[in-house]
């Protein structure tokens, strides 16, 4: 499976709680403009929501704003089964925090 830096993780992570990127498709002069991740914290960059498509961790779907047609990318259940995993085998790495006797 795709290894992928921790600010992308953060991001599929923020993907995760419900949120989505909304990506104009109208020819226009919004044309490809992102809209959406202006409540994301860390640093937003196109190239992560490329990469979770080529994975196959976005799904998407047409949505009318204002008339205009904008594609709706969001993280599927594929997404969502690597995050799981990925936090479990993140747990599984983390060192024990028990009391060590010298």
């Amino acid at each position: 499976m795709a290894a992928f830096t921790n600010e992308q993780v953060e991001f599929i992570q923020w993907l995760a709680q419900g949120n989505n990127i909304d990506v104009c498709i109208e020819i226009c002069p919004d044309l490809c403009k992102m809209t959406g991740f202006e409540s994301y914290h860390g640093h937003f960059q196109k190239r992560t929501l490329f990469r979770l498509k080529a994975q196959g961790f976005i799904s998407e779907s047409v949505h009318y704003i204002t008339g205009m047609r904008w594609l709706r990318c969001s993280l599927n259940q594929r997404g969502l089964n690597w995050l799981t995993f990925h936090a479990e085998q993140s747990r599984e790495k983390a060192p024990s925090k028990g009391c060590h006797n010298a």
